[in-house]
């Protein structure tokens, strides 16, 4: 079976467009849709490129705008707490660098995850007319969110070397950190999205389930939570992702089991989203 009743090539695809085999094993679907992602690569960069650049063309403060949300964020957190008395004993440089080092990966996070569970919905036209990788659709919007990380994370590395806290280490550390990040966006982005497709108010619990994963990440460190929280929130891959941040800008050595829960539950949320978005992927063209 064509791709494409009318054989013709989708945008952004170079060339003559692969067939899709249709098979009752599970075994033999799972390797076209990795074929077929390989594939359609060029539409997934079109699809990148479609995003960023709806995003920024009609904005006033543009890239601007990705470096002031953590900014003014952590600047408020840093004010409001140090008058509770939390960090007390920092700077307020240093406070700000704390927040911020937990802001610039959730927020990035966040943002690809609630723009990826609407994006079959955003879609919907494409999704029900033409035949491609329905994952590209969610996983665009996740690969364009690391674009505005990566512009934030400039703004954390050069607030690191003023406050004298930078190193090669937080370099080095950021490409690994980005991929724990990614896939647990992926993981969500693809559940969310094929739910939302069918259930369209889960569009508004995402953003209420964000916030709550918000405070519990970032606001207080790991350490001073109970045994109980600690033992919870020691397996959420973001949690890990903000502490190796701060670690690394504290001077102080990762902790490795956290990186291990970390590492262990985003790849598990990424095998589960990609499962779920598979399981119901076929129903699209009827429930959109």
């Amino acid at each position: 079976m064509k791709t494409t009743p009318d054989d013709s090539p989708l945008p952004g695809d170079a060339g003559a467009l692969p067939e899709t085999v249709i098979s009752s094993r599970a075994d033999v679907r799972l390797l076209q849709a990795i074929r077929d992602l390989w594939a359609y690569r060029d539409l997934f960069a079109a699809f990148v490129r479609r995003d960023l650049t709806v995003r920024y063309r009609q904005t006033a403060l543009g890239v601007i705008w990705v470096v002031l949300q953590p900014l003014a964020t952590g600047g408020v957190f840093a004010v409001i707490f140090r008058r509770l008395g939390a960090g007390a004993d920092q700077s307020a440089l240093e406070s700000l660098l704390f927040y911020m080092a937990g802001l610039v990966p959730w927020m990035a996070f966040a943002s690809a995850v609630q723009k990826a569970a609407t994006s079959l919905e955003t879609n919907a036209s494409l999704v029900t007319k033409v035949y491609f990788p329905r994952m590209a659709v969610p996983g665009a919007y996740v690969a364009a969110g690391a674009v505005d990380f990566l512009i934030a994370f400039s703004v954390l590395a050069g607030l690191a070397a003023w406050t004298g806290r930078f190193s090669i280490w937080l370099l080095v550390a950021m490409p690994l950190l980005l991929l724990l990040q990614t896939a647990a966006a992926l993981g969500l982005g693809f559940f969310f999205a094929i739910l939302n497709a069918q259930y369209r108010d889960v569009k508004y619990v995402v953003p209420f389930v964000l916030t709550i994963g918000l405070f519990l990440t970032v606001i207080l460190p790991l350490a001073q939570w109970g045994d109980l929280g600690r033992a919870i929130l020691s397996w959420n891959p973001m949690m890990a992702v903000v502490e190796a941040y701060r670690a690394v800008l504290a001077g102080k050595a990762v902790d490795a089991m956290l990186m291990a829960k970390g590492t262990l539950s985003a790849l598990v949320a990424l095998a589960g989203g990609v499962w779920f978005f598979r399981h119901r992927e076929h129903r699209l063209v009827d429930i959109l």
